[in-house]
């Protein structure tokens, strides 16, 4: 039986029976549609088909589409005696299910950014529905990025410069996750590369602070907000106002003999000794209070070197072609030692066993013996020898050959030449240092003004730093990070970071600064300036190793940095574990942590006279 196109006709008992069942089937699917069901274009019987073909569907649209909402407008092609109106995925908020018959539009809200959203909607007449689909996509939450706070605006070199942000989302989904990338820029508009940029920062609560460490300048911050899921899009920031970087003071000086030259210090660090060249004198600066006492050598003497335990000291005398040995304990002369013309730097092995020489006038290196204090062998070199260099097995000695432009290396178990390493024309080599793990060897020339690494493994230059003018002096940290240049012309030294080979600060000194030297612990350079009588102190930042100690989630923790002429305190690589900061201005890493697991980080730390880098590794235990 066809049903009636007679709408004012009551349906039949059979009919009324159908839409009780369909509408029982209705509850039983969770529908909360009109308790009557619907024909459309597939339904079966050639008249529901042609009914149904009648009805146009509704031009269903999506005026407005936000991250968060999406506003649908419908056409009304014939007068619906009901809407149904369905969302995937989730349920509708913010648009009823079935939208008045009058009704041509809705707003859906609480929708997630950056999905795929489906709106079904069938306009009804009596039994017959005609559907219309319309599938929209949510755009990604927009963010902001603003800087809210740089401190300070000015200060030293070593200080650390910190800078907070905040981001926050502009429809209201939340707060953005995932991490702000903060960066220091020589440019007004932060344009071109960064000078320095922080490791990505967390943020907590919209907000993340990172902090920077940057050499002498003036500088503008920006920072880069990264999401951490699809939901947000990427800013940045736009430029802060200027921070200025000022040039570090000169460092305090001691007051020695005339005409300082030569430094060393005890292998304890309690005694740096000094060769005064015009008083013939060693000069003895107790380094706890930097008092000075003298130990007379005889005239001119020249440089200076220590046996590894600290007994004995080993003078050059240039002008009397002789070496003296001083016995530290009395602080007198135990022998003096006659060796080729003019006798200028020296070095000790690391067994003690021997000295090694440069005759700067004969053009060879004297071999002493330590156990007779006599000259064993005499090896030749190149022209004008003048600083001596010995490896930490002990297994070669570098000399530099300031005329023949030349690095001559021995072999210790033959005492003779391997290898003759050549220099450009008029370089000079002055002064060496081979590094702590023996893989480099670091030699000042005049011309250019410069520092050559030396690959020992090859004996070939790998690279060349420039430095100030005139370099007289090499000498590097007991870590081997850093390099320390003093320029003899421009008073000043030259700190390398030696993973970069860059100059990484430039420290005044005295006038003509000739002789550099390390503390063993390496938080402390003696400068030697022969034209100010005095001796440069100059304290340097020092992290220590050490093992940090284990966190648990949500208790409170505290770890204290081992570090030494540290001012301030920046992450510069990896990431604190999440609810722990670092206090930059005391080194205090603090917090209650959030989440289980193992966090190694970098921390610099930065004074007024150079950087220092440590990894820790902390790990955070469930609760």
């Amino acid at each position: 039986m066809k049903p009636s196109r007679n709408h004012d006709r009551p349906p039949s008992h059979r009919f009324r029976r159908a839409l009780t069942v369909a509408a029982l089937l209705g509850a039983a699917l969770g529908l909360a549609a009109p308790a009557y069901s619907y024909w459309n274009a597939t339904s079966t019987g050639s008249y529901a088909n042609a009914d149904a073909a009648t009805l146009p569907a509704p031009d269903l649209t999506a005026t407005s589409t936000t991250a968060t909402s999406a506003t649908l407008a419908w056409s009304t092609p014939f007068q619906p005696t009901g809407y149904d109106l369905a969302q995937s995925p989730a349920t509708l908020t913010g648009c009823p299910t079935h939208p008045a018959t009058n009704a041509t539009g809705c707003t859906a809200s609480g929708l997630t950014p950056n999905t795929d959203y489906t709106f079904s909607l069938s306009a009804a007449m009596h039994n017959w529905r005609s559907p219309a689909t319309l599938t929209t996509t949510t755009p990604k939450q927009a963010t902001t990025t603003t800087i809210t706070a740089t401190t300070p605006p000015t200060g030293p070199v070593g200080t650390s410069f910190t800078a907070t942000a905040n981001v926050s989302g502009n429809s209201g989904y939340g707060a953005p996750a995932g991490t702000l990338t903060f960066s220091l820029f020589t440019t007004t508009n932060c344009s071109g590369q960064p000078a320095l940029t922080t490791p990505p920062q967390p943020i907590t609560n919209k907000t993340a602070t990172g902090s920077l460490q940057p050499p002498t300048g003036t500088y503008y911050w920006q920072t880069t907000y990264t999401p951490a899921d699809t939901y947000n899009t990427t800013s940045t920031s736009t430029c802060s106002t200027a921070i200025t970087v000022t040039p570090p003071g000169t460092p305090p000086a001691v007051a020695v003999g005339i005409s300082p030259v030569g430094v060393v210090l005890s292998p304890d660090g309690t005694r740096a000794y000094v060769a005064n060249f015009s008083v013939g004198t060693v000069s003895v600066i107790a380094t706890a209070t930097n008092t000075v006492s003298a130990i007379a050598v005889g005239g001119n003497p020249y440089e200076v070197a220590l046996s590894p335990d600290g007994k004995y000291l080993y003078v050059t005398r240039p002008y009397v072609n002789t070496v003296v040995v001083v016995d530290t304990a009395t602080n007198l002369i135990v022998k003096n030692i006659t060796t080729g013309a003019y006798p200028w730097g020296l070095a000790v092995t690391p067994d003690g066993a021997h000295v090694y020489v440069a005759n700067y006038r004969s053009n060879s290196v004297s071999l002493i013996d330590t156990a007779t204090n006599t000259v064993s062998a005499t090896i030749p070199v190149g022209v004008y020898p003048d600083a001596v260099a010995v490896t930490p097995d002990g297994a070669h000695v570098y000399v530099t050959n300031a005329s023949s432009d030349t690095i001559s290396v021995i072999a210790t178990a033959t005492n003779t030449v391997s290898t003759t390493i050549p220099f450009t024309v008029g370089a000079a080599p002055s002064s060496a240092a081979v590094s702590p793990d023996g893989a480099h060897v670091y030699v000042a020339t005049t011309s250019p003004h410069a520092v050559y690494v030396i690959d020992t493994a090859t004996n070939a230059i790998s690279a060349t730093i420039t430095v100030g003018t005139a370099p007289s002096s090499v000498a590097i940290s007991p870590d081997g990070a850093h390099l320390y240049v003093a320029n003899s012309v421009s008073n000043t030294v030259s700190v390398v970071d030696v993973a970069t080979s860059l100059v990484s600060t430039t420290i005044p000194v005295g006038n003509t600064p000739m002789g550099v030297a390390l503390s063993p612990d390496g938080s402390h350079v003696y400068v030697t300036n022969e034209r100010s009588y005095t001796v440069s102190v100059i304290a340097v930042p020092v992290l220590h190793a050490g093992t940090p100690p284990a966190a648990q989630v949500g208790m409170a923790y505290s770890f204290t940095l081992p570090a030494v002429n540290a001012t301030s305190f920046a992450v510069t690589a990896g990431a604190l574990p999440a609810g722990l900061i670092l206090n930059a201005a005391t080194g205090v890493v603090s917090g209650i942590p959030v989440a289980p697991g193992s966090s190694t980080f970098t921390i610099t730390g930065a004074g007024l006279y150079g950087q220092a880098s440590t990894a820790y590794t902390i790990i955070t235990a469930a609760p």
